[in-house]
């Protein structure tokens, strides 16, 4: 008899959704999680009189699967629906993007080029399924259906400071399904969803229900090996312990999971070639509110960031002891992690406050305390082809699933990694009987 009827590598949102599923089922489940704390990308920093994310999130009114798992684990009381305010930062001033007027007397647009923009978002309103724009590159979508400031002023910025190196990359499908998600909003703007304390009344409500209903997660568990036989995974490695299973669902990155066990030959291939973002977000207690807005993005990295999420804009201040949070955002253009890991943190902070303070006015006495979390896998790269080029659930080795982020299409997010997880522990469920 094996130990765990399916062990689950990663305690993100993904793995725990999987988890939440798995032991609802009856099985008995462990999760595995690197890092000291659950919740991946939505993992909390613990300031005592509150909880705040490490990555800025917050969630829409059409993340059902999301919404769905509040409300079975009775958290609907604890959302607050929000107006989240969006700007772009030009030439040291603030423009407010935020309603249809706001859009059209932007001047860094043309009259004939907000027209043509307005128009073809509008012919893709009602339509959900964009897979035939992932042959097609973002940048020439924009050429072909708006004009060259459309493209020089608005998406442009957007998509280098997203995807830096990758930008001219970049499937018009990503780019259109994010400006429609973001473009659901009314005349007086765009109401965003967030808990009370944070997401980690989300997290700490499903480490709850997975332990009461009999499932396990160790955190500080990164595994470092896959045992397999005959094509069929027999056991997991983590921090020298062996713990055997019938299934595995794998929710990490696929660089990690490629470093676990060798993989069939078409796999690999994918494998090798999935390209994955880094990123630094580093977050700011100041005394003062910096910008009007909750999101921010800057047209230039003259700042050394390209977004500003003023989170105390979203959320009043008086949560948080009436400190101003603040996170700058910046995606790295590191390829390898070892180079990634050898930056120097405390060199980034020292960077993000210049800047805040040449761009912003933000001066050192201004400044509560500052902190800074970084990822090497915070996602996909949506290059063209991308959606007949994700990994498949299946891995090839007989028990071992792969979920999260590398099936993501044709954006990523919260909601849509609880999807991914849910789907594995069904194909989970229906292996193990």
């Amino acid at each position: 008899m094996k130990e765990y009827d399916v062990i689950v590598i990663g305690a993100g949102i993904c793995g725990l959704a999987a988890a939440l599923k798995l032991v609802a089922a009856g099985k008995k489940v462990l999760v595995l999680e690197r890092d000291n704390d659950i919740g991946g990308l939505i993992s909390c920093y613990d300031l005592k009189t509150f909880k705040i994310e490490k990555y800025y999130h917050h969630f829409f009114k059409q993340d059902t699967h999301l919404l769905k798992m509040i409300k079975d684990l009775g958290l609907n009381k604890q959302i607050y629906w929000k107006r989240g305010s969006t700007g772009y930062y030009v030439d040291g001033q603030e423009y407010d993007l935020n309603t249809p007027l706001q859009f059209l007397t932007y001047k860094y647009l043309s009259f004939s080029g907000k027209v043509k923009l307005i128009k073809s978002l509008l012919n893709l309103k009602f339509k959900n399924d964009l897979a035939y724009l992932d042959e097609i590159k973002a940048s020439d979508w924009i050429h072909e259906n708006c004009t060259e400031d459309v493209y020089v002023n608005f998406f442009k910025p957007l998509l280098d400071a997203k995807f830096g190196r990758f930008s001219d990359e970049i499937s018009a499908a990503w780019l259109l399904m994010r400006v429609k998600k973001r473009s659901s909003r009314g005349f007086n703007g765009e109401r965003l969803g967030y808990f009370e304390n944070g997401f980690s009344i989300l997290l700490k409500k499903l480490e709850e229900v997975i332990y009461k209903s009999g499932g396990e997660i160790l955190t500080g568990s990164a595994v470092d090996k896959i045992f397999v036989d005959s094509g069929k995974v027999q056991a997991l490695q983590a921090d020298s312990r062996v713990f055997e299973t019938d299934t595995v669902i794998s929710t990490i990155s696929v660089r990690q999971l490629r470093n676990l066990s060798a993989f069939p030959g078409e796999l690999d291939q994918k494998m090798a070639v999935f390209k994955e973002q880094a990123v630094n977000c580093a977050l700011f207690a100041v005394n003062r509110p910096l910008l009007k807005n909750y999101w921010v993005n800057i047209k230039n990295s003259k700042p050394g960031f390209n977004v500003l999420v003023e989170h105390t804009n979203f959320l009043s201040p008086a949560f948080y002891n009436n400190m101003h949070l603040l996170y700058l955002v910046s995606y790295d253009n590191t390829q390898e992690r070892q180079d990634f890991a050898a930056k120097d943190s405390e060199g980034l902070i020292r960077g993000y406050k210049n800047a805040l303070s040449e761009n912003f006015g933000l001066q050192e006495n201004d400044i509560i305390w500052s902190k800074l979390a970084r990822s090497f896998e915070a996602g996909p790269v949506y290059n063209t082809g991308f959606r007949n080029n994700r990994l498949p659930y299946f891995s090839g080795l007989r028990n071992l699933y792969i979920s999260g982020m590398a099936q993501s299409y044709p954006d990523r997010g919260v909601d849509d990694s609880i999807l991914q997880g849910q789907i594995c522990a069904d194909l989970a469920i229906k292996a193990t009987g």
